[in-house]
């Protein structure tokens, strides 16, 4: 569904849901920024300067204010669950990596450990190099 927004075809198995991700958040951005460039362009009207016309304050309104406050969390609060699944879908189901290798951060170097033929960590035949991944 995101070909025709220009992106490119999903090349993972993961691909659909990161792209339903993107995409519901993509539509519930624009939803916002359009119903807020209206209000704001109607408020800019209604409100404008006029001759004759004496300022006047208003009140902000406390339970408009809760009521948008609420459903912003409860927006992200669901995005952020949907994202966590997504993820950790992802890194549980995901294909398992070829190299392993473990780094350690120096003050001045990295030092990378790559197991030997074995396939251990810890034992003589591993291979360490610095600052050469």
């Amino acid at each position: 569904m995101l070909e025709h927004l220009y992106f490119p075809h999903d090349i993972s198995t993961f691909g659909p849901q990161i792209d339903f991700l993107f995409e519901l958040i993509f539509w519930i951005v624009l939803v916002v920024w359009v119903l807020v460039m209206v209000t704001m362009v109607t408020f800019m009207i209604r409100y404008r300067a006029r001759p004759g016309r004496k300022a006047e304050y208003i009140e902000g309104n406390s339970r408009l204010e809760i009521i948008w406050t609420t459903a912003t969390t409860v927006i992200l609060i669901t995005l952020a669950i949907m994202s966590r699944s997504t993820w950790a879908d992802i890194k549980e189901h995901g294909p398992p990596g070829d190299v392993f290798y473990q780094v350690t951060g120096k003050q001045f170097n990295w030092e990378i450990t790559y197991p030997g033929p074995d396939g251990k960590f810890g034992t003589k035949d591993d291979l360490m190099v610095e600052n050469e991944l």
